[in-house]
């Protein structure tokens, strides 16, 4: 399972990519630099959308979560997989 995290900011994706070097994360431009990350990553603009389409399926990316999030289902499940 390829798991992306999408960033934009705070040290919640610093974390989970330091956890996981496997994690690709998609950088949002406007908020947090690709350069911030050892991991795969990539920046793009918040208001293209369809670019972040198209880099998540280059990655052949099928699990995508946002950050930061609250603790919640998502958190869990992204824990057990980080493990």
């Amino acid at each position: 399972m390829r798991i992306a995290i999408i960033a934009g900011g705070g040290n919640l994706p610093l974390y989970l990519a330091k956890k996981n070097k496997d994690i690709f994360i998609l950088c949002i431009s406007e908020h947090v630099s690709s350069k911030c990350f050892q991991n795969k990553s990539s920046e793009v603009s918040i208001l293209e959308p369809d670019k972040w389409i198209n880099e998540l399926n280059n990655e052949l990316v099928n699990y995508v979560s946002r950050s930061p999030m609250r603790v919640s289902r998502e958190a869990r499940i992204l824990k057990s997989l980080i493990k």
